[in-house]
């Protein structure tokens, strides 16, 4: 062949191959069908009695905006010490107390978080993983280090007795409660999902999973359940159907896990958090990715919502605790001002009636914050 000819080729041949690694590059950064699921159909619920699903959730109070965008000025109320037992915080339904739950101490403690005095406490059998109340506050559940699920009576602020629910959940376990409280899903990074029957206090059926599992999040409408991965993977369940399928965080790398899971209270957004630094928002009824902020050099650490949905709150490490219109790719509010003190941040909690903000950090510490 000729030279010239053989030259012109390889030349040809390498610019049709790096249009086609872009092409590729391009389109699997914003197309969820470029990437092979671990499984094409992920494994199938055990059926649910479809009155746990249609069961009404309480009545949830008028939601205020938590501050004026044009004003986004926020100051600290006042601050808890809550030791070693903080990591987990909760407003209670009715928006009197704060709960907080922590892996150092295995106690759960119950503030008035006005008067900042706590009023009740009780020690847990083993260091708590993860802690929710119940929607209709008459109860508070936990998991713990050793693979249980405890539901522990919730009256007058009070914690009473605490009833093991269930056993070998896997290691390192969270747990979410649906909007109406009927139902209670725990994971686990052994793979396992496993669905509970709230007011029975009975195991539903559990799911062997293909990969280890982060957390989980029911929509508000209690039909659908979002479950997390140590990968950029989600899969969205359907409750009354129990089938699954994989959805993939874009542009998330494959091996950066998911680590927080979270709807607006409204309904219309989802979002992730991860181990590197990315929270991504999704149109929540078709779940499809809209769009990622991507802060620097630092992971988020815990992802809420305002009450009246218009913002995304993320605390991300050491670096504060942010606003993030979730419209717009940029992130818009300034960081909250924390003052020193504050350490790395474990979890984020708003008040029912949307103006308070609750943050702790791996000391204790609880502060609770206002624009009002």
């Amino acid at each position: 062949m000729n030279p010239k000819r053989l030259v012109v080729l390889v030349a040809i041949a390498l610019v049709l191959g790096g249009a086609a690694f872009a092409a590729i590059w391009h389109f699997g950064r914003i197309s969820h069908t470029t990437v092979t699921p671990p499984e094409s159909i992920p494994p199938a619920l055990p059926t649910i009695d479809a009155a746990l699903i249609d069961l009404p959730a309480p009545h949830t109070p008028a939601a205020s905006a938590f501050f004026d965008p044009a004003k986004p000025e926020v100051k600290e109320l006042h601050r808890l010490n809550a030791g070693s037992g903080g990591e987990t915080i909760a407003f209670t339904p009715d928006g009197q107390f704060l709960v907080s739950a922590g892996y150092g101490d295995n106690a759960i403690k119950v503030w008035d978080w006005r008067s900042r005095q706590e009023i009740s406490s009780r020690t847990h059998a083993h260091r708590i993983n993860d802690m929710v109340i119940a929607p209709h506050g008459d109860g508070i559940w936990t998991v713990d280090a050793y693979q249980h699920l405890y539901f522990w009576t919730f009256a007058g602020g009070t914690v009473g007795a605490g009833k093991q629910v269930g056993k070998d959940l896997g290691n390192v376990p969270y747990l979410a409660v649906s909007p109406n409280g009927a139902l209670v899903a725990t994971t686990s990074f052994d793979n396992k999902l496993m669905l509970w029957d709230a007011k029975l206090a009975a195991l539903i059926g559990e799911v062997a999973m293909p990969q280890p599992l982060r957390r989980a999040a029911f929509s508000p409408d209690g039909k659908r359940l979002v479950v997390s991965t140590n990968t950029n993977q989600l899969i969205e369940y359907t409750l009354a159907s129990g089938q699954g399928r994989w959805l993939h965080i874009l542009p998330v790398k494959a091996d950066t896990e998911c680590s927080n899971v979270t709807f607006s209270p409204d309904g219309k957004r989802f979002s992730t958090g991860h181990t590197q630094p990315w929270v991504t928002v999704w149109e929540a009824e078709s779940m499809t990715y809209q769009r990622w902020l991507k802060f620097p050099m630092q992971a988020p650490t815990a992802v809420t919502y305002t009450r009246d949905s218009k913002w995304a709150v993320i605390a991300v490490n050491r670096n504060g605790i942010y606003a993030w219109n979730p419209d717009v790719h940029e992130e818009t509010g300034a960081a909250l001002n924390l003052k020193p003190g504050h350490d790395f941040i474990r979890d984020l909690a708003f008040s029912p009636d949307g103006k308070v903000l609750a943050s702790v950090d791996d000391s204790g510490t609880i502060v609770l914050w206002s624009a009002s």
